[in-house]
């Protein structure tokens, strides 16, 4: 079997029960049809659901404001909008694919709390912080790649670098692997979220991981030994 959770944008994650039954080579057959049935009922389900979300997500976007900068979520990270919009209190961010297809939405409450659209896809997509070129020709140029809005943002503000941003640390390596394919000579540096205070600080992993995936270059954020407690991302 498995589970989808909506909010974390990981996508179908697999699970499986071990009973310590042996089944018989028919009952294995079976089961293997049954299997691959409930794959394929699935796997349409899901392209349903993104068809669906596409959709929503045009709307959404169309019906939306440009953010303003004082928007409390964007005053307390102390970052531009950069393209960003309004729907309804909440800051809009466009889930795009490197062509810049639309593909769902990320909402952020000025508070803070994150949310994707229900049912969109977000794994092997991005938002761009700034215009992704249109071909880099024999000019080499430098991507960052990172967690959150915030984090791109001021890294986008301090550095004057490209941007993208992957939304979760699992998704990292799915778009440096997308700019690399089509952006073969980019320096593409991926800069971690320094999650110390969770187990396998999956940030740095993750993004140390991604990063040696397509020959590229890490940034891990140095808070000096004065870090506060809550200090984890560039921003």
């Amino acid at each position: 079997g498995g589970f989808e959770n909506w909010r974390d944008g990981l996508g179908w994650e697999t699970w499986r029960h071990e009973s310590g039954l042996v089944a018989t080579p028919a009952e294995r057959q079976r089961l293997s049809r049954l299997s691959i049935a409930a794959k394929a009922a699935r796997d349409d389900a899901t392209r349903q659901r993104h068809e669906k979300a596409r959709h929503d997500a045009e709307r959404i976007w169309a019906a939306s404001r440009p953010a303003p900068t004082d928007h409390p979520y964007l005053l307390r990270k102390g970052v531009d909008a950069h393209g960003s919009r309004v729907h309804k209190g909440a800051l809009v961010v466009p889930v795009r694919d490197l062509a810049g297809v639309l593909h769902s939405l990320q909402f952020i409450s000025p508070g803070g709390v994150k949310r994707f659209l229900g049912g969109g896809r977000v794994h092997g997509l991005c938002c761009w912080m700034s215009s992704p070129p249109e071909s880099t020709g024999s000019t080499p140029f430098t991507v960052c790649i990172a967690e959150g809005f915030a984090t791109g943002a001021s890294l986008r503000e301090a550095a004057g670098h490209a941007g993208a941003i992957a939304f979760h640390a699992d998704n990292l390596g799915p778009i440096a692997t997308a700019i690399r394919a089509r952006y073969r000579d980019a320096r593409i540096v991926v800069c971690a979220d320094d999650d110390v205070n969770t187990p396998g600080n999956p940030g740095r992993t993750k993004a140390e991981g991604a990063a040696r995936q397509v020959g590229g270059w890490l940034a891990v954020p140095d808070f000096g030994d004065a870090r506060p407690a809550d200090a984890t991302d560039f921003n």
